[in-house]
């Protein structure tokens, strides 16, 4: 481990001198995806608002339907509905309470028996439907009719085909937001950026982007069924400074922060189920060495049969009903 200098904390980013009115709660793992532990002293508030919000913004987007469809708690705010069409046609929303449910325009249909006149609201939601139903008792009360009954019932509905969800390997700015988890755990272990050229060079220069796809061999030796994990282990004799991060228990990279690194070896990490907050304790070993670097920046590990299948894993966790 290393210990924090005496010296004044400065912003990663803009290096500017860190103190109460500045310093920031940065979630290690941004909150978009349902990290919660944060760590403090290590970027300024304008940073945080500016660029840090922007890349992690972009995580957010990449991931939305995944954080959706396996039900991760956010600490701050509900992940927000994706909307999305069937191969019948029809738009169906998927929202964070694990729901999907039809949506366009409520259908209403009126017929006259001798029991009076029934008025059917077909409506995708409960607020819709009662809105729907308090103009029609206005109208009939104005006309003198009094006597209104009204019931709900919900029908289930099957899509009528698969649900296509697209997945990106994310932008420019996600990567950054990446690096900036792999850094942000850093910092919560006293290592500044300038120890960190590679790190520094891609988030402060716009330099290389220091990170690669990994799916060569299983890093984490106590794997749970779902997780989001980042990893950081310093390790002098290959003088490399790594992290791995995986979210979702599919997408994984290994971060380099560092090929110059002197300081002690160590390792430490931060993992949490997203679906309910806990952390977890899961140990891990990065099999990377100096040598392989390249490799990894030129998407060497990446495995699309081991990303499919842990996908495939991932979206078997947790079926959704259908609503109308």
């Amino acid at each position: 481990m290393h210990n924090l200098s005496s010296s004044p904390h400065r912003c990663a980013l803009c290096n500017v001198p860190l103190s109460e009115t500045n310093d920031t709660e940065e979630h290690i793992i941004p909150n978009s995806i349902g990290g919660r532990r944060t760590v403090r002293g290590f970027i300024c508030n304008p940073c945080n608002n500016n660029r840090g919000d922007h890349w992690d913004n972009a995580v957010a987007k990449q991931f939305t339907s995944i954080a959706l469809i396996t039900g991760i708690k956010r600490q701050h705010g509900d992940v927000p509905p994706i909307k999305f069409e069937d191969k019948d046609g029809k738009t169906i929303a998927l929202s964070a309470d694990g729901q999907m449910k039809l949506t366009g325009k409520a259908v209403v249909t009126e017929s006259v028996g001798s029991s009076g006149i029934t008025t059917n609201i077909r409506a995708g939601t409960d607020k819709e439907a009662d809105k729907i139903a308090e103009g029609f008792s206005k109208k009939y009360n104005k006309q003198g009719i009094n006597n209104i009954e009204y019931s709900k019932k919900y029908i289930a509905e099957e899509i009528s085909e698969d649900v296509e969800f697209e997945f990106s390997f994310g932008d420019k700015g996600s990567g950054k937001s990446y690096v900036k988890t792999a850094m942000a755990l850093a910092s919560k272990n006293g290592i500044s950026i300038d120890e960190c050229e590679c790190a520094k060079d891609f988030l402060v220069n716009d330099g290389y982007p220091c990170f690669g796809y990994y799916y060569a061999k299983e890093v984490l030796i106590n794997r749970p069924e779902f997780l989001h994990i980042v990893t950081l282990e310093g390790n002098p004799k290959e003088k490399l400074l790594l992290s791995y991060i995986e979210y979702f228990s599919f997408f994984r990279i290994v971060v380099c922060l560092s090929r110059n690194y002197l300081g002690k070896a160590f390792k430490d990490s931060y993992a949490l189920d997203p679906r309910a907050g806990g952390q977890l304790d899961i140990d891990f070993n990065v099999p990377l060495s100096a040598c392989e670097i390249e490799s990894l920046y030129n998407c060497d590990y990446y495995n699309p049969e081991v990303l499919g299948a842990s996908l495939k894993n991932v979206l078997s966790l947790s079926p959704r009903k259908m609503q109308s």
